[in-house]
Parts: C-alpha cells; sequence; structure tokens
C-alpha cells in the first residue's frame, strides 16, 4: 500500500481547493470609454502603454489617453473601419477599411501626433483579415476565391510593405480565412479557418508545419509572448491552446456561452484572456487551463480585447459600443488572497 506524508496531502487539499475558487463575475472596469456610435472591432495599445486605439464600424478611428479615459483625437473615414493598431515606432496608425465591398479593403498609414494620412500599402485584392509582422516590414492577407463549379478555397499572401509585393502565396485552406495571427519572431503565421482547422506556416518558405484539428469553425488566433503556445477561438464555445513546436493540443477551456470571438495572451504569457458573443470576457490560467475570472464586459458581443504592454490593463470593446478598462492585476492579487486563504484554511 502506498503512504502519503501529510505534505503531499497538504497540497493536493490546496490543489483541489484552488480549482474549486469560484471566478467571480461581479468586478467592475476600471473605466468606461465611450464616444462610438457602433460596434468597435479593434482595440489596440501603444508600446508604452499611454495610449490606445480603436476602431468602428461608425467610421470613426479614435485615440485614447488611457490614464484619463479621455479621447484625444477622432479620425473620420469614409468607409467603414475593420482594424487599427499602432506602428512598431508608435508615431504611425495602420488603419484598414472597407475598399468597395468587404472583404475587400485598404490599408493606410496616418500620422499618430497629427491625424493626417502619410501613404497607402498599394496591395492588389488586399482583402481581410490581414496581420502585420512585428517589424512591420510584412503584411498577411487571406482571400477566398473558387472555380465555376469547385468549391470556394482561401489563399493567403504574404507582401512586402515596403516593396508592395508578393514574396509567398499560402494555399491549403478549403473555406475561408477567419484570422491571422504572426508569431513574436515574425518567422511563423497561423489562419484560422472556416474549414475547422488552425495551419502554422513557415513564412520563409510558404510551407505549412503543422495543420491541427478537432475545432469547430475558427474565428481567432493568438501567439503566446514566447512562442511556444497558440490559443485558438472557435464558434463552438471553446477556447483550445496548443503547442507550438509539435502543433499538438495542450488544453481544451470551456465554458463560454456562445461563440468565441477573440483570444489574446497577457505579455507575461501567464494568462490568456477570450471574448465570447456571450457578452463575457474570460480570464484562464495559460499553463494549466483553469478558469481565473469571468467578466461582464458587455451587453452584447465582445469582439476584440487587448493587454497593456505591462500587463495590468485589460482593454474590450463590442457591440455595445464602449471600451471597458479593467485592473487586470487586482483580479490577480484576488486570485491570490483566495489561494491564501485557502491554504490556511487547510492548515487549520
Amino acid at each position: 500500500m502506498n503512504a502519503f506524508s501529510p505534505l503531499a496531502v497538504c497540497f493536493a487539499l490546496l490543489a483541489g481547493a484552488w480549482m474549486r475558487t469560484p471566478a467571480r463575475a461581479d468586478e467592475a472596469p476600471l473605466r468606461t470609454l465611450a464616444g462610438h456610435a457602433s460596434t468597435v472591432n479593434s482595440v489596440a495599445f501603444s508600446r508604452d502603454g499611454r495610449a490606445l486605439v480603436s476602431s468602428s464600424d461608425d467610421k470613426t478611428v479614435k485615440l485614447w489617453d488611457v490614464s484619463s479615459g479621455q479621447s484625444t483625437r477622432t479620425l473620420q473615414l469614409d468607409a467603414m473601419v475593420v482594424d487599427a493598431a499602432f506602428w512598431p515606432d508608435d508615431k504611425s496608425l495602420a488603419i484598414s477599411e472597407v475598399a468597395t465591398k468587404f472583404p475587400s479593403i485598404q490599408v493606410k498609414l496616418w500620422d499618430a501626433a497629427t491625424g493626417t494620412p502619410k501613404r497607402s500599402i498599394k496591395a492588389p485584392g488586399l482583402a481581410w483579415p490581414i496581420a502585420f509582422s512585428p517589424d512591420g516590414k510584412t503584411l498577411a492577407s487571406a482571400s477566398a476565391s473558387a472555380s465555376k463549379g469547385s468549391k470556394p478555397r482561401s489563399e493567403i499572401k504574404l507582401w512586402n510593405v515596403q516593396a508592395e509585393s508578393v514574396t509567398q502565396t499560402l494555399t491549403g485552406h478549403r473555406a475561408e480565412v477567419k484570422a491571422l495571427a504572426f508569431a513574436p519572431d515574425g518567422s511563423t503565421l497561423a489562419s484560422a479557418s472556416s474549414d475547422k482547422t488552425v495551419k502554422l506556416w513557415d513564412v520563409a518558405t510558404g510551407q505549412a508545419r503543422h495543420t491541427m484539428t478537432g475545432h469547430g469553425g475558427v474565428v481567432g488566433v493568438a501567439f503566446a509572448p514566447d512562442g511556444s503556445s497558440l490559443a485558438s477561438a472557435c464558434t463552438n464555445t471553446n477556447v483550445k491552446l496548443w503547442d507550438t513546436p509539435s502543433g499538438r493540443l495542450k488544453h481544451l477551456m470551456e465554458g463560454h456561452r456562445d461563440v468565441v470571438m477573440v483570444v489574446a495572451f497577457a505579455p507575461d504569457g501567464k494568462t490568456l484572456a477570450s471574448g465570447s458573443l456571450d457578452g463575457t470576457v474570460r480570464l484562464w490560467d495559460a499553463q494549466s487551463g483553469t478558469l481565473q475570472h469571468t467578466l461582464k464586459a458587455a451587453v452584447g458581443a465582445v469582439v476584440t480585447v487587448a493587454f497593456s504592454p505591462d500587463g495590468k490593463t485589460l482593454a474590450s470593446a463590442g457591440e455595445d459600443k464602449t471600451i471597458k478598462l479593467w485592473n487586470v492585476s487586482s483580479l490577480q492579487a484576488t486570485t491570490a488572497e483566495a489561494l491564501e486563504r485557502s491554504f490556511s484554511w487547510i492548515m487549520r
């Protein structure tokens, strides 16, 4: 018969108490930023964390001061904006807007300080979704095509931003590509598709390294900061966490009650955030796959989330036209306190 030491029993009970610690859903946001007149479809922090940029179906892009929550600039565009983000130097904004008919888009760089356009990235046939490499030198774009009598297929093109030329064409998905993301070192591209797969591509060669199956439709992907893991957001309400080098499933995270639209890692890689049509943002332990917190983030869908560079603040936005800023560091402190209480109870 195996004997267990009192210390082993103690830690087993502690782990059980940790797993049973409820994820609170009553935390209030640090700030709520209002000003958009329609769905907010993207949020992104500047690299110094002082500014936030948001885009909306109302054809505007707004810049916000994070510390005050005040809007510092509004750019009025001529078409619906599908994405806006800071360029790596923080001096420019890359704004993607519908060109003629979605998913056809055009990408323009704007001066973040003056709010004036600087240049357009001329990429014929550019279509949503897109993703920029971390250094801003490569642009990935996906588009669907079908010949008469055949099923639609998607191809992904990699563009040299400076030369405005195609460097690679990636084929293999058998349905529309819904999301793209570059690994932090820029060497790998992840693509999520309605064909229920996620593919990892070698950017240099254009070859698929892995194909991850077992999803419903996939609408979002995000790499961990060290590139070792990839999270996928699924239409079957699940979040999946994959080992990037092997392509193997590490964790299945269940809890959302509707389609998961977006996923994002905290800068330290320890926490994963997911936003859903169920109006919540859920925070997961990226190592164990356990649920840490559930935030009532929106009336309607949550379609975008982003962590600040220091990891202390999470921005979420969606159909209710507002952006909410959450104090993630205080949520983590609450979790630590709950763990300490559980340990104290066990040691009595």
